[in-house]
């Protein structure tokens, strides 16, 4: 007999997960083209269909800005997998026609809707009340809903709209619905965020753009990076209960806001992007997946990312908690009480 030359299963098997890790690592790196769908498609390939072949029958979900792009997609995944999900939607006739067609949609899941103005602090407090009145527990909360301006505009309540939206909103959602939250057995919550607030350090003197020269895209990325400083303050605030609090980067896909906020980047960029339901997977996969542990962290792809990748971004644990103070002030500035 003649001893075979060729590695074991074992050996290959190993080869080929380094390999995954090594792509991985260099798309992560290569903002194109990992954030596009080529590195989409480059990572599923090693994926494990587990992590999202769950049932979530039974299973109570919140989902904001769920009637268009990425927070249907959300949606429509959660149904497909049997949960009762609520849409949190801003317009009425988009949201009466998303969830017409989810109702139509052959799942076990159950949708309902929702029709508030997020960026309304009064609006929202209301509807979060009658929520909680409403429902025992919430496992999953998706902090979806977002706004990218071209030029400073305010809140009903006078707040600068990006901040309102991609900020205060979650914030007002995740605190109020913390003990719905805490009595789920394994409650998730999800932010999504952007590799955009990689280049953008928070501004404590001036986060609502009263003193600076308005400018839409860093004030997006600002509230990005906020969103990322309330996750890690919550996961350390709540590191006793079995609430998982973490944020996604989607990636590019071509959703409606980027076709009307960034029409140049989508023109560009358009072959490449990728679809709403490619970028809604890591919400899927951080809502699905049995037995997570991570918590405080930010995620592409399924696998966690640096938070910072420029020393000027970087803010101790004393700071985030500042932030964290700050943005609880000027939210409860505008409803008069504490959550």
């Amino acid at each position: 007999m003649y001893a075979s030359n060729f590695p074991d299963a074992g050996v290959i098997s190993c080869y080929l997960l380094c390999m995954a890790s090594f792509l991985d690592r260099a798309l992560d790196w290569m903002v194109f083209p990992g954030y596009d769908a080529t590195g989409y498609h480059i990572r599923k390939m090693s994926w494990d269909k587990s992590d999202t072949d769950v049932d979530l029958t039974g299973k109570q979900a919140l989902i904001t800005g769920a009637n268009q792009g990425i927070g249907r997609a959300t949606a429509e995944a959660l149904l497909k997998r049997g949960a009762r999900v609520h849409l949190v939607c801003r317009d009425p006739e988009r949201g009466h026609r998303a969830f017409k067609d989810m109702l139509s949609m052959e799942s076990p899941g159950q949708p309902e809707l929702h029709i508030v103005d997020v960026s309304d602090a009064e609006a929202l407090m209301q509807f979060l009340q009658v929520f909680q009145a409403e429902h025992g527990e919430l496992d999953i909360l998706v902090n979806n809903a977002g706004v990218l301006l071209d030029k400073r505009t305010e809140s009903k309540d006078g707040l600068e709209m990006t901040f309102a939206v991609n900020v205060r909103a979650p914030f007002l959602i995740t605190e109020a619905l913390f003990p719905l939250l805490n009595r789920a057995a394994d409650a998730r919550v999800i932010t999504v965020s952007s590799g955009g607030m990689y280049l953008a350090p928070i501004q404590f003197s001036d986060l609502l753009w009263e003193s600076r020269s308005f400018d839409g895209v860093m004030a997006y990325a600002e509230t990005k990076r906020g969103e990322n400083l309330l996750t890690q303050k919550w996961a350390r605030k709540w590191k006793n209960t079995s609430i998982k609090v973490n944020s996604m980067h989607p990636g590019w896909a071509d959703t409606k806001s980027v076709q009307d906020s960034l029409p140049l980047f989508r023109t560009l960029t358009a072959p490449f992007l990728r679809n709403a339901e490619q970028g809604a997977d890591t919400i899927v996969y951080l809502a699905c997946k049995p037995e997570l542990t991570e918590t405080g962290k930010f995620f592409c792809d399924r696998e966690v990312r640096p938070i910072d990748r420029m020393k000027k971004t970087r803010l101790t644990d004393e700071q985030i908690d500042q932030y964290y103070e700050i943005v609880r002030e000027i939210s409860f500035d505008a409803i008069g009480k504490p959550v």
